[in-house]
């Protein structure tokens, strides 16, 4: 059987991909992790430990350049090097065939690094349209470069098609993280409230994740600055995740952590870890930001979202979304919102994002196609 890789650049992608990983383990058997760089950053939390503890060593690869990525150049350059350490890894491991997840710009370097190796590429959730991200362009890139297509979406599916892709190579797969959820097995609610507060008290809350926009760093803190004045003046506490290890993130992290000591309803982490994450998000009262979180995993939460910015501009949303630009005026009439009646009867009709055994469908796929 041919080795099958899989690639992981980070928190975002992990927690995705983690059921799937271990349903290849457990039926496919000869395969090989990929970690890239951020997952063994500090300043996000380490998340490589995450995969340690879920994986045997010896099917994980480290692909860490150890490039921060701080200004255009070292995201040119950190491209450079994820092809070149994903390529000797590729090689070194024998892949026949890989698993890419997304639209990140290592993502964009592992697929690089597979066609120039006649590696067989599956791509994941492509199709999708995010036009205030460079993702976007990433996206398409891979889509381009892979041979087979797992969408998360038919309007995503259609999207390919009438690109010229080919129909027996395009399926509609669903979400891997909407699957997650469903299968995610959950710890008591004290010991919920224990993890993420120190304290078994139950209490209402709210989860929020921003990313660096196209508009600037100085538009970025007012939003953040809304954000958290408009939640936590209601009395609910704020759990504030940092953005993934994009470009132009600092300002950012650092706004978040002078703000917590200010605010005592407001708590922030590096990150949850991929379990916790979606427990905290089926127990919050909503998710906000501009996180494709609040797009795709909180319709299977059963939560509302508000989406703010343009950063997911064109992605497909289900009816519990609801779009704001990130003024504090705009981001509380949307808290109204999503607190009508009216909103919260149409809002979790239909998940354009579920189809049920994901994980299964996309194996089976994988083990046939050449």
């Amino acid at each position: 059987m041919d080795k099958l890789g899989i690639v992981s650049v980070g928190r975002s992608d992990f927690s995705i991909l983690k059921p799937l990983i271990a349903d290849i383990e457990k039926n496919y058997k000869n395969y090989q992790i990929f970690a890239s760089t951020a997952h063994f950053s500090k300043t996000f939390g380490y998340t490589a430990s995450e995969i340690y503890e879920s994986f045997s060593k010896k099917s994980i690869s480290i692909v860490d350049t150890k490039i921060i990525v701080k200004s255009p150049l070292l995201l040119s350059k950190s491209i450079s090097m994820h092809v070149q350490e994903f390529a000797k890894h590729f090689s070194k491991n024998k892949i026949k065939k890989i698993i890419l997840l997304g639209d990140r710009y290592e993502t964009l370097a592992a697929a690089i690094a597979a066609t120039s190796l006649s590696i067989t590429i599956n791509h994941l959730h492509g199709g999708v349209i995010t036009l205030g991200s460079m993702d976007n362009a990433f996206r398409n890139a891979i889509s381009e470069m892979s041979h087979y297509h797992f969408v998360d979406n038919k309007n995503a599916k259609k999207r390919l098609l009438s690109k010229g892709f080919d129909t027996k190579k395009v399926f509609f797969a669903g979400s891997l993280a909407v699957e997650n959820i469903y299968r995610i097995k959950n710890i008591n609610t004290a010991n919920f409230f224990k993890k993420v507060f120190n304290s078994d008290k139950p209490r209402s809350f709210a989860i929020a994740t921003y990313h660096p926009s196209t508009t600037g760093k100085k538009d970025d803190l007012k939003v953040i600055k809304n954000i958290i004045k408009s939640v936590t003046e209601s009395k609910i506490f704020l759990i504030f995740t940092f953005p993934n290890a994009d470009l132009n993130n600092q300002h950012i992290i650092n706004l978040l952590q002078r703000e917590e000591k200010n605010n005592s309803l407001l708590i922030v982490r590096k990150n949850l870890g991929a379990s916790l994450y979606f427990q905290a998000l089926t127990r919050s009262n909503f998710m906000i930001g501009n996180s494709s979180s609040g797009i795709i995993e909180s319709g299977a939460c059963k939560i509302p979202a508000i989406n703010i910015g343009n950063r997911q501009e064109g992605r497909d949303c289900n009816p519990n979304v609801v779009h704001c630009n990130g003024t504090q005026k705009d981001i509380k009439k949307s808290l109204h919102e999503i607190k009508k009646p009216s909103f919260i009867k149409r809002a979790f009709q239909d998940d354009i994002y579920f189809r049920e055994n994901t994980s299964k469908y996309i194996l089976e796929q994988i083990r046939i196609l050449p």
